[in-house]
């Protein structure tokens, strides 16, 4: 799911590196089944169409040569281009690709240990109320204490006793509800801390995003003014 979700939210970032490819992958091809055919090269059993010759391309691209005889002169000439040049220019895609999905899945990652921090600070905060209830409502009131000592009818001594016991059930349980509320502030600062941090990841994130979307618009918008410099100059 977090693959999924990654690659879901990188779709923008992933338009041009993959249309580059996608180009490099079709007019490789393309020249390998042209030149072998125009100079009825060994390979030409094996490159009878473009899709066919799709297949082998992709092992050259990754620097793998499957096939080994080429036509003279044209044919080894183009895999030196792709050596060169073919190599690089599918790589380069490729990588921008890759950093492209791994900061989306770092960012889903994130969000997600977010998340379960912030869920177990809400369970904890539950967990103390539900405590801090349950002794209060064991402790007796007042009301009750009185109801004790107008139906002991044992002397002033016994509602004395009772008195101090009262009494230091009160205390016992005005000690409870303090140490509640001091551990219902701390874990509540603690979650605005969570939530800071999180958030501060998040803009971190985003910013790195931005820069590599800006990195490969700039690299979009470079490739065609190259192509135009390379047809000025031939």
């Amino acid at each position: 799911v977090m693959v999924c979700r990654g690659l879901g939210s990188s779709v923008t970032t992933l338009a041009v590196p993959v249309f580059l490819s996608l180009y490099v992958w079709i007019v490789s091809s393309s020249a390998f089944v042209w030149l072998e055919h125009v100079y009825d090269g060994p390979s030409k059993k094996h490159l009878t169409s473009i899709p066919a010759a799709m297949y082998w391309t992709s092992h050259f691209l990754i620097g793998e040569w499957a096939l080994i005889d080429f036509s003279q002169g044209a044919g080894t000439r183009i895999c030196i281009a792709c050596v060169l040049f073919g190599s690089m220019m599918f790589s380069i895609p490729l990588g921008i690709i890759i950093e492209s999905v791994q900061s989306s899945l770092m960012m889903e990652l994130v969000e997600n240990e977010s998340m379960m921090v912030l869920t177990a600070a809400t369970d904890s905060i539950d967990q103390k109320e539900e405590r801090a209830s349950r002794k209060m409502s064991v402790s007796p009131g007042p009301e009750a204490t009185e109801e004790e000592e107008e139906g002991g009818g044992e002397g002033e001594a016994q509602s004395k006793g009772h008195r101090k016991r009262r009494g230091s059930k009160q205390v016992m349980a005005t000690g409870v509800v303090g140490r509640f509320k001091d551990t219902d502030s701390m874990l509540k600062s603690r979650l605005r801390q969570a939530a800071f941090a999180a958030k501060l990841c998040g803009k971190k994130l985003q910013q790195k995003r931005e820069e590599a979307e800006a990195q490969s618009r700039l690299e979009a918008a470079e490739g065609p003014e190259e192509e135009a410099l390379r047809a000025g100059a031939r």
